[in-house]
């Protein structure tokens, strides 16, 4: 029994660690302030890896998910050319 729930227990650890914040979160506005902060940080390359994720993974939930991503992209001051450079890689 004690084998069993270790085994849980080290599964759930594992399930844990998978889903850390490294992904999106499923909440707009937090991704976006990710990408906006890595901007403000100067670490481009990771806006843009970010920003790459995030529009598949809002992509896949559909355009209501994804508007509302841009949208609050755009409150959190990544503007379109400023998203267009990460895009573009400049």
């Amino acid at each position: 029994m004690k084998k069993i729930v270790f085994s849980l227990v080290a599964c759930l650890a594992t399930a844990l660690v998978a889903c850390s914040p490294s992904g999106p979160t499923g909440t707009p506005a937090t991704d976006a302030q990710a990408v906006a902060q890595k901007l403000k940080e100067g670490d481009r390359q990771a806006a843009a890896q970010l920003l790459h994720d995030y529009d598949a993974y809002y992509g896949k939930l559909g355009t209501g998910k994804s508007a509302k991503f841009n949208l609050e992209l755009l409150r959190a001051g990544v503007n379109l050319s400023v998203r267009d450079s990460l895009e573009r890689g400049q």
